[in-house]
């Protein structure tokens, strides 16, 4: 029964295998909506009070993250029922979020899933930033759904206003990246959440591509380490600081910390997060069905590569992946990459987001419209998944430009050329079962 924020970093499993489960959940955070318009952080608070006693915190990634995921619903199924059943809801969050934007064009001192930073002493964030866009994104496509002229307007103003100030408030000019807030030169690696989950519902890029590349670049300079990255360089000291590393003298991690102790630590939803920008620009850069060089898909899968082995392979604790684990210079070899805090922790949930980057898989199910395509980085042959809401299956290349879909359970049905693949289309309806395949 996670909060909105922590189950949405979760939530593709729940999506593909169980639905209803995510569903149920979703309908009762609309149920709490609070009087304002904001989507309340969880169901129950912690232990504290029963489930269903609805409250928490006034966050950046729970109202953003729940009009994102009535768009998530929406290309699934085509629902339009439940679309229209949730429109009241959504457009007070809508509201709620222009205008906690309304001051500066950004979200305003919000908390946001990365609490123990303390983010909301600032006056908004490149995090909390991309969360905002993705809404207001959202919100303009579903807007133009139901209809509902006045509501897309509203947040198409939105959208870009917080583009603009995206550019005034939070890009470095002299370093070329995005600042993890505005007063200072800060970097925050996964800062680009919001941009990750854009690629992969279809809702495009937020912000101009080539500087989204300069700041993966500078993640990767400044907060690189050999568990994954680190999640903020520069904080309390100005440059040449953040060019530079510094090593942690800490008899034990109990012991008393420095003052950006939780700046330097490994989060574990950054690398995934890094990894799935870096491959869709890597593919944007380049012809369309063209897959990529493997060399770039290994460069572009390193940061988690190392997060991830850091867990397996140096630690063999897969049972308990943390959400957070120190970095590699905090001093003697048992105190580096150990786990800090959040054991047996859902963060790294947030790699099943690579799959739809590397399979390129995109859809929009509803209507007469409705489409399943695939633009994978790798060539022939291959095995790809195919991952809808209820329903799994397989996508093979034998050999060039001859694709096999498989449904293992579930259904996927579509209209005449709605399925292709590296650009080739399946001219006829498709209705597939469990069971049941296709060859184009």
């Amino acid at each position: 029964m996670d909060s909105v924020h922590n189950d949405y970093q979760r939530h593709l499993p729940y999506i593909w295998a169980a639905p209803a489960f995510e569903i149920s959940k979703f309908r009762e955070y609309s149920i709490g909506q609070a009087g304002d318009g904001h989507i309340q952080e969880f169901l129950g608070d912690f232990g504290l009070s029963p489930l269903d006693s609805i409250g928490g915190r006034t966050m950046a990634d729970t109202t953003t993250l729940w009009i994102t995921e009535l768009w998530e619903f929406w290309i699934q199924t085509g629902d339009e029922a439940f679309l229209t059943e949730m429109w009241e809801t959504a457009v007070g969050a809508i509201n709620w979020q222009i205008n906690v934007a309304s001051q500066i064009g950004l979200p305003w001192h919000l908390v946001c899933t990365y609490d123990i930073l303390v983010l909301e002493a600032y006056n908004t964030t490149t995090y909390n930033s991309f969360l905002h866009l993705l809404a207001m994104r959202a919100a303009s496509e579903l807007a133009s759904v139901v209809g509902d002229a006045a509501t897309k307007a509203k947040a198409d103003s939105a959208f870009n206003r917080a583009q603009a100030a995206v550019t005034a408030l939070l890009w470095n000019s002299t370093y070329s990246y995005l600042r993890a807030y505005t007063g200072g030169d800060a970097i925050m690696s996964d800062a680009l959440y919001g941009q990750e989950i854009a690629l992969h519902l279809g809702l495009g890029w937020l912000f101009d591509q080539g500087s989204l590349s300069k700041h993966l670049d500078a993640e990767l300079q400044y907060n690189g380490d050999a568990f994954g990255l680190k999640t903020i360089t520069g904080r309390h000291k100005p440059p040449p600081y953040l060019f530079s590393k510094k090593a942690h003298k800490l008899a034990s991690p109990l012991g008393s910390f420095n003052p950006d102790t939780e700046d330097d630590v490994i989060w574990e939803q950054a690398a995934p997060t890094w990894s799935s920008v870096r491959l869709a620009l890597l593919k944007a850069g380049q012809a369309p069905f063209t897959p990529l060089p493997p060399a770039a898909i290994t460069s572009a899968l390193e940061p988690t590569r190392k997060q991830l082995e850091n867990v397996r392979s140096r630690l063999n604790d897969l049972w308990n992946f943390a959400g957070i684990y120190t970095g590699d210079d905090w001093g003697e070899d048992g105190v580096c990459g150990m786990p800090f805090v959040t054991a047996h922790y859902g963060f790294t949930m947030v790699d099943f987001y690579l799959l739809t980057a590397l399979t390129g898989q995109q859809m929009n199910l509803a209507g007469n419209s409705a489409f399943l395509s695939f633009d994978p980085v790798y060539p022939c042959p291959y095995t790809l998944p195919v991952l809808l809401q209820g329903t799994e299956g397989t996508l093979v290349c034998e050999e060039a430009d001859t694709f096999t879909l498989s449904i293992k359970f579930g259904k996927l049905d579509l209209p005449q050329s709605g399925l292709r693949a590296n650009g080739k289309v399946y001219t006829l309806p498709v209705a597939l079962r469990a069971g049941q395949s296709i060859t184009w």
